[in-house]
């Protein structure tokens, strides 16, 4: 379910009343059975497979990523492929690692492995920021993939 709503809301009492006056012969989906281990597993092979198509269709792409901390203080780096349109491809858990500029490539690189493109890749990494300047650097590699 979207919107942080708990699959509990399917037991709700008000929206069982709610589904049965509006249509008796609708079954909610469990929130034990049907959510975890039916709707939610085919959507994610759904989405999977819809995502996968575009980027083996796509010429090109592009990786962006960030990092953060979440609300348990879990710090996380999130990778987005664009081809052009943008696709969340994993976040990752960092605890114990350094953000370093290598970490960062390494973990890049495994996402064009996974990939499998062979093609030039333009890393751009943000070194310095100076106000509302930023420096940037940019180095084409050929990944050996």
């Amino acid at each position: 379910m979207t919107g942080n709503i708990s699959f509990r809301f399917l037991s709700n009492p008000f929206l069982k009343a709610f589904f049965e006056k509006l249509r008796p012969s609708y079954k909610l989906p469990t929130e034990k059975h049907t959510m975890p281990k039916v709707l939610i597993p085919a959507e994610y092979v759904r989405v999977k497979k819809s995502v996968d198509d575009a980027l083996k269709s796509s010429d090109f792409l592009s990786i962006s990523s960030d990092g953060w901390t979440d609300v348990n203080d879990t710090p996380i780096i999130n990778f987005i492929i664009h081809a052009p349109k943008p696709y969340l491809f994993s976040s990752i858990d960092t605890t114990g690692k350094a953000h370093s500029g290598d970490y960062i490539c390494e973990k890049i690189s495994e996402v064009f492995a996974c990939k499998k493109k062979k093609r030039k890749i333009v890393f751009i990494r943000k070194l310095k920021k100076l106000g509302r300047q930023r420096l940037f650097l940019w180095s084409p590699i050929t990944p050996q993939i």
